[in-house]
């Protein structure tokens, strides 16, 4: 038979708790001080000097199969979509350059010229900027390019013209633009802009 237990010390009923008296646990370490840290003067890290990086050799565009080629005449930052869906952002060690934007009226939607040629139309294969929501524009209507920092406009002997700033360009002739012309598509306004 199982004597009856107290249920707060898990003993016998009737059983007095037992005393013990423990020595007190003495530390096993001496606790060490760090000595104080003295300020040093600081003194610069050297720096290996700065190597210029080769540029590859330029290569003529190809005929921006898929829309995958990105060319930025400027040598400033070129994003390139691979056919998997990733991307690579390449940057140039020379000093910044502007970045010219066309701003779609009908939509507020702001697109970068990301590099030279940029094509505008709506064939999906050939173009950088392809407008599938007007069929007004052509399949190749006009194109971008950037020379020596500046911007040039041409029509690509399209159906419905272009017009930069009301004035109708002459197939195949380029015309220099500057931020803040309006250029027109067919019937679709675009605001030019240079940051």
């Amino acid at each position: 038979m199982i004597p009856e237990q107290e249920p707060q010390t898990g003993l016998p009923t009737g059983m007095p708790p037992v005393q013990r008296e423990y020595p007190p646990v003495q530390p096993q370490y001496q606790p060490v001080t760090p000595p104080p840290v003295q300020p040093q003067a600081s003194q610069p890290i050297p720096q290996p000097a700065p190597q210029p990086i080769p540029q590859p050799a330029y290569e003529e565009p190809q005929a921006y199969a898929n829309g995958q080629n990105s060319y930025d005449a400027l040598g400033g930052e070129t994003t390139i979509l691979d056919s998997l869906g990733g991307e690579t952002t390449i940057l140039s060690s020379s000093s910044p350059v502007l970045t010219g934007f066309l701003r779609r009226l009908s939509t507020g939607e702001l697109i970068e010229i990301a590099g030279s040629p940029f094509r505008i139309g709506r064939e999906q294969g050939s173009t950088n900027y392809c407008i599938t929501d007007n069929t007004a524009i052509s399949r190749n209507h006009a194109v971008i390019q950037i020379r020596d920092g500046r911007f040039f406009i041409t029509d690509l002997n399209s159906s419905n013209a272009t017009y930069v700033n009301g004035s109708r360009l002459v197939p195949g002739q380029e015309t220099e633009i500057h931020s803040g012309f309006l250029i027109r598509l067919a019937n679709e306004d675009f605001d030019f802009i240079v940051q």
